[in-house]
């Protein structure tokens, strides 16, 4: 089994949800409520959440997987399945409905979970592969990886850790949008105003072997035209921009009411040892908490 040395694992946080899974595992997709994570390049765990606002009903549930898999015609048979005791008492706080499904390619088990405290329904699909019953995908601890699931906080803290990268924000900031492509993250969340931006850029010695951290800075963070910037660098490793435009009042009062994210500030940091850049952008339509932004700067880094 997948046990073992837990150090080898690794903690995976994506909008509310969090578990922990073997460190050989990836994140092949993501969507804004969705994790596929594989391995040796075929699928081992897929999740999917959603908020209800209506009454929760698992066999509703039930049956719209089976009409998704009829519709796809992918020839595979999904039946009902009593959970074992053993993962009935690590999720003691859901309601669990739990499922098998039978395939040319595949087969599995899965979970329809309900928590009622956050009234969040999730799926959790476990694959195995028929024709690597010996590999790692199919030698799972599901105790351990169930135990490590957590589908909301009590101190209203979300982890967002994929990849690479690992940030933890108050939960009032929502995901507008996201984008993983090579060399090049980014997170932008949206809350009480502010509208703060996640960034990862990789590998660092090849982005600066023609570049200081300044020239990378006013590349991606074009401030020169902005009235009121200034720029300062607590560390040779690291710099920053504050925009603090100089305003009458009525024209703050215009600026706030066409909501336009007129203060703006922005902080780079090169980790060589990892040989990444960090980056967090933020923006908003009134002052903003410096203290509070190199708070959550703090929360950011590479694992």
């Amino acid at each position: 089994m997948i046990s073992g040395n837990r150090q080898l694992w690794k903690e995976v946080g994506w909008n509310g949800l969090r578990i922990s899974v073997p460190g050989v595992w990836e994140t092949d997709r993501l969507g804004d409520c969705y994790i596929l994570m594989e391995n040796d390049g075929f699928p081992v765990l897929e999740i999917k959440w959603n908020q209800l606002k209506g009454k929760f009903s698992p066999d509703k549930h039930l049956k719209r997987l089976k009409s998704k898999y009829h519709k796809q015609k992918t020839n595979q048979e999904i039946f009902s399945w009593v959970v074992p005791r053993s993962w009935s008492r690590i999720l003691k706080g859901y309601d669990i409905t739990g499922f098998k499904w039978d395939g040319k390619l595949f087969s599995g088990k899965g979970l329809i979970l309900f928590c009622k405290d956050c009234k969040r329904a999730t799926l959790l699909q476990f694959y195995e592969n028929r024709y690597k019953k010996n590999s790692v995908s199919t030698l799972i601890d599901y105790p351990a990886v169930l135990s490590s699931f957590q589908d909301h906080n009590s101190k209203g803290i979300c982890l967002w850790a994929v990849f690479d990268i690992r940030a933890e924000l108050p939960e009032q900031f929502k995901l507008l949008r996201h984008s993983f492509k090579p060399g090049s993250y980014e997170l932008v969340f949206e809350a009480e105003g502010y509208q703060l931006a996640f960034y990862r850029w990789s590998p660092a010695s090849v982005i600066l072997f023609d570049n200081d951290l300044r020239s990378f800075a006013r590349k991606v963070f074009p401030f020169e035209s902005c009235e009121g910037v200034s720029e300062s660098r607590d560390c040779p490793d690291s710099i920053e921009f504050l925009v603090l435009p100089s305003l009458g009042f009525w024209k703050k009062w215009r600026q706030r009411l066409r909501k336009k994210k007129i203060f703006k500030w922005s902080r780079l940091w090169h980790i060589s040892d990892a040989n990444r850049i960090l980056g967090i952008r933020a923006e908003s339509n009134r002052p903003m908490d410096i203290d509070f932004l190199k708070n959550i700067c703090s929360r950011y880094g590479v694992v």
